[in-house]
């Protein structure tokens, strides 16, 4: 008896053993398996990426790439879009190449991975072959491909596909004659998305459901137009809107827009959502409806979005102007002049256009004068010991500073080298002692600085007050000096910096934890101590060397008689 051998390595054998004779090709033929499809190694390929990969190439459903290619044909992209109107305009009886439409279409150009046009291809089949028409171009290859001179040619120039829509021709003339009230008044703002519906096309088939545009036969509907994300308050310009869970949508009819706005209200979201039992959506449209209702779906009107905008605003504007309004006394007096802050500075105080006032009771005779030419930093001193400031404080008052216009790439090992150098001297125990916390979020070209003491804060403005300084790369903790003479453009790139006082310090300290406040308060506090009694110590060395040359004088006046 022969041994047992399995199949797959009989078959291994047997394609390895050499064939005199051609009577043995069936044989190997038949032991061959059946070829794997093209659609099943795509599928496999793309379950075995992990992590990053497997997201960068996800497959796109066929329905949400005919969706995506129906909203860069759509009526309101050829009227918004004039480079792709163009296009369509000068093309031969509107057949436009995927390619063309991929470099003007934003909702195609978003796409983290390109696929094939004959990916296109199958998805119009399949569910847009009522909407969009798809033709092969063939197109002879040039002689440099022939002869092997010359660069390649491009793929665009041998062949690839073309589209266009059945109705070419009118879409065309409703374009060029569209206008932007009439779109606006066919938009909608959705908010609160459902999480699984939150991309473009899963809007697109979350707005038809709702509305029951679709059908089983007919996945793709005219009726929506447009579907955009409006950009987050933390994007930075020019970025691409990331999907948060609003957006706008376009109808191509206002009554399909008043439709969903009504039966989705405005309503707070604490507010029970209204019952949709009883509306017309049935099989998926019902299961969207009470996803919709259990996240808090709600529709807006593009116009009454527009009158919400404004009025934030101008709120916004007024509470702006009213925080710029109040100045703080220190702020006032931080702007006057050095000479001012004389005997009199206790008397005066500021008011909010600046304008300085004098107590009406005069300061009795027997009251002994401050002593004349404070400095600032004594001057700012003296009103700390005089107002209420002690362990018991919120925040230590005067030890923020505001800095703008540092390098976006920055971060905050580099700033502190950065201002401490230019602040405190090149002494890393220095600035370590002055300079207590850099707060930067980084691509920011602005940060805040903790200082351990007011004396601090207004050693650091004056200095940087002083000179123009510029961080040119964000790993420069160095700075360059500009000249005197430098242009009034490169200035202005200069870092500046402000003593942060008055609401805005209150606002910035609300926001950092008590146990740290705590601490800036101990640190001011030690640092205001230790200051005072170095002056104390100073005058009183001063004072016994005074005594002791007198003492001197005295002897030797008694010698001499």
């Amino acid at each position: 008896m022969f041994p047992f051998v399995p199949r797959a390595v009989a078959q291994k054998a047997r394609t390895h053993q050499p064939t005199s004779t051609n009577h043995a090709l069936p044989s190997v033929a038949a032991t061959t398996s059946a070829p794997v499809r093209p659609a099943e190694t795509t599928k496999r390929s793309a379950d075995d990426a992990k992590g990053k990969a497997k997201a960068t190439h996800a497959i796109i459903p066929d329905v949400d790439l005919a969706a995506l290619l129906w909203l860069s044909l759509s009526d309101h992209s050829l009227w918004e879009n004039v480079n792709l109107r163009r296009a369509f305009a000068s093309a031969d009886d509107g057949w436009i190449p995927i390619s063309v439409l991929h470099q003007h279409s934003p909702y195609l150009a978003r796409l983290n991975h390109t696929p094939p046009e004959s990916t296109y291809l199958k998805a119009l089949r399949a569910h847009a072959s009522d909407l969009l028409e798809v033709r092969v171009r063939v197109s002879a290859p040039p002689k440099a491909a022939w002869y092997g001179s010359g660069p390649s040619s491009s793929p665009d120039e041998l062949g690839g596909y073309e589209l266009r829509r059945k109705d070419w021709r009118d879409a065309l003339s409703r374009a060029r004659n569209s206008t932007r009230h009439e779109w606006e008044s066919r938009t909608v703002y959705m908010e609160c998305i459902p999480l699984a519906h939150r991309l473009v096309p899963g809007i697109y088939h979350f707005a038809t459901y709702l509305l029951g545009m679709t059908t089983s036969e007919q996945s793709l509907t005219t009726r929506i137009q447009a579907v955009s994300l409006p950009s987050h308050h933390l994007d930075r310009p020019g970025d691409v809107p990331k999907p948060k869970g609003f957006a706008f949508v376009t109808f191509a009819d206002e009554n399909d827009a008043a439709r969903l706005a009504a039966d989705w209200p405005w309503l707070p979201r604490h507010a029970p959502s209204p019952s949709h039992s009883d509306s017309s959506t049935h099989g998926d449209g019902a299961l969207l409806a009470h996803d919709a209702s259990k996240f808090g779906f709600r529709v807006l009107r593009k116009a009454r979005w527009d009158e919400l905008k404004e009025e934030y605003l101008s709120y916004r504007q007024r509470l702006l102007d009213q925080a710029a309004a109040k100045p703080s006394q220190s702020t006032s007096a931080q702007h006057a002049p050095a000479h001012r802050l004389s005997a009199s500075a206790d008397q005066r105080h500021f008011s909010l256009d600046g304008a300085q006032h004098t107590d009406a009771k005069p300061r009795s005779r027997g009251a002994d004068p401050s002593p004349p030419g404070l400095s600032a930093e004594d001057g700012s001193r003296n009103a700390l010991a005089q107002s209420p400031f002690g362990y018991a404080s919120p925040f230590p008052p005067g030890c923020l500073v505001y800095v703008r216009n540092v390098h976006p790439e920055t971060n905050k090992t580099t700033l502190r080298p950065l201002f401490g150098t230019h602040g405190f001297g090149a002494s890393a125990a220095a600035t370590s002692s002055a300079l207590d916390y850099v707060d930067y979020s980084k691509g920011m070209n602005s940060c805040h600085l903790r200082l351990s003491a007011p004396r601090h804060a207004q050693a650091l403005v004056s200095a940087f007050q002083a000179r123009a300084i510029v961080q040119r790369q964000g790993l420069d903790d160095a700075g360059t000096v500009l000249p005197d003479d430098s242009p009034e453009e490169e200035r202005a790139k200069a870092i500046s910096t402000e003593i942060v006082q008055g609401t805005k310090e209150e606002l910035y300290w609300s926001k950092v934890p008590d146990k740290v406040r705590r601490e800036a308060v101990r640190k001011a506090l030690v640092q205001m101590s230790s200051t005072s009694d170095d002056t104390t110590g100073e005058a009183a060395e001063d004072a016994a060397e005074d005594d002791g040359q007198g003492s001197k004088r005295k002897r030797k006046r008694r010698r001499k008689a």
